[in-house]
């Protein structure tokens, strides 16, 4: 069941990048599926409001806790650190979604990185998606597995990662390269990306339905410091998928000429061609404060189009950090995609995350850091509460959606 359930887990995973805004998902969970969410959901707590020195992370990536001055001169030889993280994702439409990580990461003489982390999703749902598919409501679970490693200096970095995950009627593998070179006395860097995703889907309870889908992805990003307050950068991102775009489980419903009720299973292109354009801006304001704002355009070659707006004001109080936040979404619907089918057509859908809508997200995250306590480098406790609303202009099934997201997370330096 999992197309029906994809638009909910980018939500979860949206609410954990709101705190450090990013992109937004691609839409359209027949294909944005195959867009693992493992930076997305990634523990890792970033509490710091002082002005950022270096670039932003990629698209889709969580930057790494502020350092902590070591104890004794001189660099350590290994640095770890633990993060685990636990949050509850329901909305009205009758899905809920239990997500639990923990990931590790070691940095070697402050050069070489190793990560690694493990998910778990345990879904409950009866939405609109699957009532209409004639399925009870179900529960499942979701493992996914990400190791990592990388390499900097100062001037260059570099990245490689795999990601695996498994569900009852869902597989798949990715592999991720990145790199970037710092230019002009570290006051611009330029960076790039690229993946390699390899899924396997077939139908619950059917050992006759087998598809395949392809995604190869790759982005470019400039970011630069126009002032000692400011970070700014601009992201081009591009993917290509290729192979079974539709939902096993999802049925359209017409009239045919002959004015009978007919239903078949659903069909999309089996190729999409995405590009995004995402700016990020990184202003210390004040003492102790700083703002993050994010604007990100889409479209594609099935004639969906998006802008998402957002951002993020992180206030520093002692050892915590408040940060009210907010963000914005808008989309055109897919060209072959309509409320209402009168006839046959090459391609139907019912997916109303290719539909035409709006959303919002609002929430506030509470952050606490203490450095050197105990035998402990840092310890870092966050808690995070979002609540999200949707409204589909031409989806009748469901008109609006609205739901509530809850966080919380604890990570150690050692």
């Amino acid at each position: 069941m999992r197309l029906q359930l994809i638009a909910a887990r980018a939500l979860f995973a949206l609410s954990c990048l709101l705190a450090s805004p990013v992109d937004a998902q691609d839409p359209g969970t027949a294909s944005a599926q195959a867009a693992p969410t493992a930076a997305a959901s990634e523990p890792t707590l970033q509490v710091s409001a002082t002005a950022p020195e270096t670039e932003p992370p990629p698209a889709g990536e969580k930057a790494p806790p502020p350092p902590v001055e070591p104890r004794e001169s001189g660099p350590r030889a290994v640095t770890a650190t633990v993060d685990a993280r636990t949050g509850v994702y329901q909305d009205s439409d009758h899905t809920t979604i239990s997500t639990s990580t923990i990931a590790a990461r070691a940095l070697i003489k402050d050069r070489v990185e190793i990560t690694g982390r493990y998910l778990i999703d345990v879904v409950s749902s009866a939405s609109v998606d699957v009532v209409t598919a004639a399925t009870a409501a179900f529960r499942e679970n979701r493992h996914e597995a990400t190791g990592g490693v990388g390499y900097r200096d100062g001037t260059n970095s570099a990245s490689a990662g795999y990601v695996f995950s498994r569900e009852n009627d869902w597989q798949s593998h990715t592999i991720e390269l990145g790199g970037s070179r710092d230019i002009l006395q570290h006051n611009l860097t330029i960076g790039f990306g690229a993946s390699l995703i390899f899924n396997d889907i077939w139908r619950s309870g059917d050992n006759n339905f087998k598809r395949s889908l392809n995604v190869y992805g790759g982005s470019l990003s400039v970011a630069g410091t126009p002032s000692r307050r400011d970070v700014v950068s601009l992201t081009y991102s591009l993917s290509y998928l290729a192979g079974y775009q539709a939902s096993p489980y999802r049925y359209v419903i017409f009239n045919d000429e002959q004015g009978f009720r007919q239903a078949v299973p659903e069909s999309a292109p089996g190729t999409r061609q995405r590009h995004a354009v995402a700016v990020r801006w990184k202003r210390h304001v004040f003492r102790n404060s700083a703002v993050h704002t994010h604007l990100r355009g889409y479209f594609d070659d099935w004639q969906v189009a998006s802008l998402t707006f957002g951002g993020e004001y992180l206030i520093g109080v002692g050892d915590f950090v408040i940060s009210p936040h907010l963000r914005g979404y808008a989309q055109k619907h897919a060209g072959f995609y309509q409320a209402q089918y009168t006839q046959l057509l090459n391609f139907m859908t019912f997916d109303r995350e290719l539909s035409s809508f709006i959303d919002g997200f609002a929430g506030v995250r509470a952050a606490w850091l203490r450095p050197h306590l105990g035998p402990l480098d840092e310890l870092r406790v966050e808690l995070k509460v979002d609540g999200f609303g949707f409204y589909f202009f031409d989806f009748p099934r469901l008109q609006s959606r609205y739901g509530l997201i809850a966080e919380l997370a604890l990570g150690v330096s050692l």
